[in-house]
């Protein structure tokens, strides 16, 4: 070896595994000669070597182009790609990932690591169509892999092929020491694709070990039961979640134990199961009345996130749930009260001005749908002369978060959970703190069952009674509430005007034709945009009827949220279709998650948008209306089926608000066969969006509301 040869001395630095000695005297070389075939070369494989894949790229990418007929070239290049992803992944920059495996197929298309970390990461991102294929090719090259199959599996099923994913699974043969991790995989897909029996006896192989290690993913696997309507075996999970951390010796292991006894199924199959389940609710109550004295929760480790439940899929019922509400508040209150850590205790302050200090307190202070209603609020308080303080419980923060906390709004980022947020809410000292939604984040709940304020309100961001009796009021809207509205309500009612809010309204886009939305042509389309949860069975026969009475006519859906959730919502769905006459196959479909642009897009290409019985559109018929979308609705009992109706009614279009599912069908078939009747709808729509979106009496009515709150008793 020449001692005076920097490339010898690289190599033999190498060979000895000195990698970042040899990429120092390579780096010097190729500073001369960038296009030095050998050094390049060996740069390649030290920075393999030393875990610099991006080095490794560029060196191969530069030899690629000196000598491109090198097919093995490729072939490191498409590997080191693959490495480079990996890291990408793991840093979470997820679209740089995306594009190193993209690339690496390029290079070389048997690369099946690539393509297998290609398909996991639209997988991710919920893009399964796409992985799809990538799925089925790696499956055939290993039909005997159970991590391949049970992935092919469920992007079958999320691609509403469930009969495939069915069969897939049941064909193959898992061993019984499949690890957790992939145990774990296989109950999802068999939840996503509609067989929560067959769920069930794979989630037996867990149910068996022990290990807090298993408390997570079982409690988490219990919520995917839940959402597929399957209680029994979610409870069973949530129980033994729950004995792995001790019952709540370890937080939060109580939260897994609630659960175990008040788990509601977000999808139920007819009247009977809404029956049962609650039945099933006021039985577990009663039961954890009994139980959780005070020597069991002496027991228990002193945290909030224990009581971080929610039973959020109650309200779905069409029912009034004053009193399955109240009697949860009640529980709550007393177990925040006995599991909160020690809090601060400022000392009260004096404000000579008489300026109130008061807290919003979310997470929904970003870009979402509260955050559209409730964004406006902290300059509303500000402008009526109050010290306006929002805490935005985290993870997301983002521009909208950033816009609603300056001024004159002070805002908290809560990075941690309900003890840090309780935490900053007692030094805070407020007069008054208002929670905009109770109920769908329930990190939340067990923060306002407890007194942290002397006056408390929540708002309709979650339209139902949060039952808590720290709860001095509630916030709605006057036009959307029943005449008997207080009967619904624990706490006292506040009615404001209009939506009650300084609506945030998002600008139109412009219109995309239909095949780009993917959207069938010259079909008449109703619009179905609620979440599935949200579709009690009884509209089911609604949209029976108005499929089987227009054969060319397609019901257009979303997938929403719970994976778990679709399949037997549509089984239950086609069912009521075929039975009508009409063609599931045909007639429904289903769209992928978009995001809002889109979304309004779609709206712009439906020809009606045909409202839930129990559970009316707030921003979604919002959404509808701003796209000129003619909505027909029949409103029900409770405020949060009256929605539609305050809105059309206020834009003077009483004649789509009707008053039994019959007239629905009728009035939704007629807005969609008559173009001309429609064109008129919309038109008007248009013409009177400033009335909808008006809110020139709110400042006054919520000033006089908040005086009223902060009136002692």
């Amino acid at each position: 070896m020449d001692s005076n040869d920097p490339i010898a001395l690289a190599a033999a630095s190498l060979q000895r595994g000195h990698a970042e000695e040899a990429l120092r005297l390579l780096a010097s070389v190729l500073a001369r000669q960038p296009g030095l075939v050998p050094a390049l070369g060996l740069q390649a494989n030290a920075a393999l070597l030393a875990g610099q894949p991006a080095l490794a790229v560029q060196a191969l990418r530069r030899l690629l182009a000196l000598q491109p007929a090198q097919p093995a070239l490729r072939r490191v290049l498409s590997q080191a790609l693959n490495r480079l992803g990996s890291e990408a992944r793991r840093a979470r920059r997820t679209e740089e990932a995306e594009r190193a495996f993209a690339e690496a197929l390029e290079h070389w298309d048997g690369n099946t690591e690539a393509r297998f970390n290609l398909a996991l990461g639209f997988m991710s991102s919920r893009r399964h169509r796409e992985a799809l294929p990538h799925w089925q090719r790696l499956h055939a090259q290993a039909p005997a892999d159970p991590e391949v199959a049970i992935e092919l599996a469920s992007a079958l099923a999320l691609a509403a092929k469930f009969r495939q994913a069915r069969e897939l699974l049941a064909g193959m043969e898992m061993p019984g020491d499949l690890p957790d991790a992939l145990r774990i995989r296989q109950v999802e897909a068999l939840l996503v694709a509609g067989d929560a029996p067959g769920a069930e006896r794979a989630a037996g192989f867990l149910a068996r070990k022990d290990g807090p290690h298993l408390a997570g993913p079982l409690a988490s696997l219990a919520e995917k039961f839940a959402h597929a309507g399957a209680s029994v075996p979610a409870r069973a999970l949530y129980r033994h979640a729950a004995a792995l951390r001790g019952d709540g010796a370890a937080a939060p292991g109580l939260r897994d134990l609630i659960a175990s006894r008040l788990a509601l199924p977000a999808i139920v199959i007819d009247a009977s199961d809404i029956a049962v389940a609650r039945k099933q609710f006021v039985q577990g109550m009663e039961d954890l009345h009994s139980q959780l004295d005070h020597e069991r929760l002496g027991r228990c480790e002193r945290s909030l996130a224990q009581l971080a439940w929610s039973n959020f899929f109650l309200a779905y019922h069409g029912e009034n749930d004053l009193a399955l509400q109240s009697s949860w508040g009640d529980l709550l209150s007393q177990l925040a009260a006995r599991l909160c850590p020690p809090l601060p205790r400022p000392a009260r302050r004096a404000d000579a001005t008489g300026q109130a200090r008061i807290a919003l307190v979310s997470s929904c202070f970003r870009e979402c749908t509260a955050g559209a209603y409730f964004g406006s609020w902290p300059r509303l308080l500000a402008e009526l002369g109050h010290e306006v303080h929002v805490f935005q419980l985290g993870p997301h923060f983002d521009a909208t978060t950033a816009a609603i906390g300056q001024a004159p709004a002070m805002l908290h980022r809560i990075e941690g959970g309900a003890d840090e947020l309780a935490g900053a809410l007692a030094e805070a000292a407020c007069d008054l703190i208002i929670y905009p939604e109770l109920g769908m984040d329930a990190r939340l709940l067990p923060v306002a069952a407890l007194r942290l304020a002397p006056r408390q309100a929540c708002a309709w961001g979650h339209p139902v009674t949060s039952g808590l009796p720290t709860m001095d009021g509630c916030f709605s809207c006057a036009d959307m509430e029943p005449a008997d509205a207080q009967a619904h309500y624990r706490e006292r009612l506040h009615l404001l005007p209009g939506l009650g809010t300084r609506y945030r309204v998002p600008t139109l886009p412009p219109a995309a034709g239909r095949a780009e939305l993917g959207l069938p042509d010259d079909v008449p389309l109703y619009l179905l945009p609620h979440s599935l949860f949200k579709l009690h069975p009884d509209n089911d026969a609604v949209f029976a009827a108005i499929a089987a009475a227009d054969r060319d006519g397609v019901l257009v859906l979303f997938e929403g949220e719970g994976e778990a959730m679709r399949a037997p919502f549509l089984a239950r769905l086609g069912a009521a279709l075929r039975a009508a006459g009409a063609d599931p196959d045909r007639q429904l479909l289903v769209l992928p998650m978009m995001d809002r642009e889109r979304f309004l897009q779609v709206n712009q290409a439906c020809d009606v948008m045909v409202d839930s019985l129990y559970w009316s559109g707030g921003n979604t018929s919002l959404d509808a209306l701003l796209s000129g979308l003619p909505i027909v609705t029949r409103p029900g009992l409770t405020m949060r089926a009256r929605q539609s109706m305050a809105m059309l009614r206020r834009i003077g279009l009483d004649e789509l608000v009707v008053a039994t599912p019959d007239e629905l069908v009728a009035r939704a078939l007629a807005v969609a066969r008559d173009p001309g009747y429609r064109a008129r709808l919309s038109q008007h729509i248009r013409d009177h969006l400033d009335v909808l979106f008006d809110s020139s009496g709110l400042r006054d009515a919520l000033a006089a509301h908040i005086d009223a709150l902060l009136v002692r008793p």
